[in-house]
Formats: structure tokens, C-alpha cells, sequence
């Protein structure tokens, strides 16, 4: 039986499309995830492109560990079921004085899926405020699929610059402050975006992206995690064991992965 706490935080996301926030790692678990993203951060001496930071839950150990937490899951099962896959992941991460910013976006646009058993965890491994960029949401905007845009911006953290095509009411905005250790949820269609980091201070924040077992899509997509549950069925390939290796080898592997990805997907439209 789901508790009280959990059914009012899955009344709210249903509602308004997010919830935050949520407590999710202890002192010492935080302490191990933020300086695993810092040795990896370390490594790949100054080739901070985005590209580096994707579909890491894949790639290295740290990661697959935060996307299989049981604190994590445990909201994410009232929403989506028993039957649980990480479907995708990203580090977003913006230096001191960063002037990088995310434009205005819905995650659905980028798939052509039948359903809405997606759900994306926003996890701070460091303070997410007003000051050093948070992640900003228009509550109720999950309900309808918008017409989107792509204007290529250098700065902007969406490298095909996509952005919702219509005027957005900033004024009802939501500012997703978060302290370390704790996350938010939103809804894969919940319109959303950040603004550069004007502080001298790192925001870190991993993003999961989890589906239902019975999620379908029609775009390319990589191989997933059964985070939770079981999976019966054919529509993805299924990792079929944690990574290991050593952080350089499983940078390699992710550079190699990741560009594999993008050729195949860039052949294929």
C-alpha cells in the first residue's frame, strides 16, 4: 500500500506536472556521488562538452548506482508501476559564473511515444537555486504537447537549440531550488528550462530518465536499465550487466558509445 506522504506527492505531479523537493541521499551517500562526478569531471582534463555527460548511468559505475537507488525508485514506482527502466540519463553541470543556460523545452517533443509512463528525476549533487541557474518549470504545461522550434545558441545546453516555438508566461514560472541530496520530479511534457549561473559556485545535477516496462517509442534509442521490477519485452535492448572498467575506460567507452549513437541515429532518419 503506498503511504499517505507518497500518494499527496503523486496527486501533485499528476496536477501540476512536478514535485520537489524530495530527500533522497544521506550525508555520506552524497559525499560518494559528488566526488565520483569530480574525479570524472578531473579525467577528462578540461573536454567538458555535454556529450561527455550523456547516458552515463551506462558507462560508469557511480552512475548506474544513482540510477538504481532504491530512494529514488521509491517515488518513482507510485507514478509509473513496479515494472521500472532508466531510460536515459545527463549530467548537467554549470561552472562558476557560467553564462550556459537550457531554453524553454519539452522533453516529449524530441520522442514519438504512445505513452506518458515517463517520468525525469532531477537529482542535486550540489545547491540548485535562483542564483546559480536551477531548473525553472510552467506548472500545468505537461497536459499538452507544444509546437517547438530549434534556434542554435552556443550557449545554450540543448546543442539542437530547441525551444518552445510560442510565447511563455514567465511570470508563473517555478523556481526548483533544491539542496544537496534532494530532487525533483517532472513530468516528460511539463515545459521547462534554466538560466545561466550568475554565483561562484558549481551547480551539479544528474537528470534519470525513467519509463514504464510497457513505454514504447518510435525514435532510435540506446540500450536501458531495468531499474526495478522486470522486463518482458522486445521493444528496447536491455543492458545486460553493471559497467565496470576504470574511469578512463569507461570514458572511452562512453565517447565511443555516444558518437556510435549519434551516427547510427543520424543514418537512420
Amino acid at each position: 500500500m503506498i503511504s499517505t506522504e507518497l500518494t499527496h506527492i503523486v496527486k501533485a505531479y499528476h496536477e501540476e506536472g512536478f514535485v520537489f523537493p524530495l530527500k533522497v541521499l544521506e550525508k555520506e551517500e552524497l559525499k560518494y556521488f559528488r566526488s565520483q562526478y569530480e574525479a570524472h569531471e578531473k579525467a577528462l582534463d578540461g573536454d567538458l562538452d555535454s556529450d561527455r555527460f550523456k547516458q552515463v548511468h551506462l558507462h560508469f559505475p557511480w552512475a548506474y548506482k544513482l540510477a538504481t537507488h532504491p530512494s529514488i525508485l521509491k517515488h518513482i514506482e507510485p507514478i509509473l508501476g513496479p515494472d521500472i527502466l532508466a531510460h536515459g540519463s545527463s549530467v548537467f553541470c554549470k561552472q562558476p559564473h557560467d553564462n550556459s543556460f537550457i531554453s524553454w523545452h519539452q522533453d516529449g517533443h524530441y520522442f514519438k511515444h504512445q505513452s506518458q509512463k515517463y517520468v525525469s528525476a532531477w537529482v542535486a549533487l550540489s545547491k540548485s537555486t535562483i542564483e546559480n541557474g536551477c531548473m525553472r518549470v510552467i506548472p500545468k504545461t505537461h497536459k499538452t504537447l507544444l509546437p517547438h522550434t530549434e534556434k542554435y545558441d552556443p550557449l545554450n545546453m540543448l546543442k539542437t537549440g530547441l525551444t518552445v516555438a510560442g510565447p511563455i508566461d514567465e511570470s508563473a514560472a517555478v523556481d526548483l531550488q533544491l539542496n544537496p541530496g534532494e530532487m525533483s520530479l517532472h513530468d516528460v511534457n511539463l515545459v521547462h528550462g534554466s538560466n545561466p549561473n550568475t554565483s561562484p559556485h558549481k551547480r551539479i545535477g544528474v537528470a534519470i530518465r525513467y519509463v514504464s516496462a510497457c513505454f514504447t517509442q518510435e525514435l532510435e534509442h540506446h540500450e536501458v536499465i531495468v531499474a526495478s521490477g522486470k522486463y518482458s519485452g522486445s521493444h528496447f535492448k536491455i543492458l545486460k550487466s553493471p559497467p565496470k572498467g576504470t574511469l578512463e575506460e569507461c570514458i572511452v567507452k562512453q565517447r565511443e558509445a555516444h558518437n556510435e549513437y549519434k551516427r547510427l541515429r543520424k543514418f537512420k532518419r
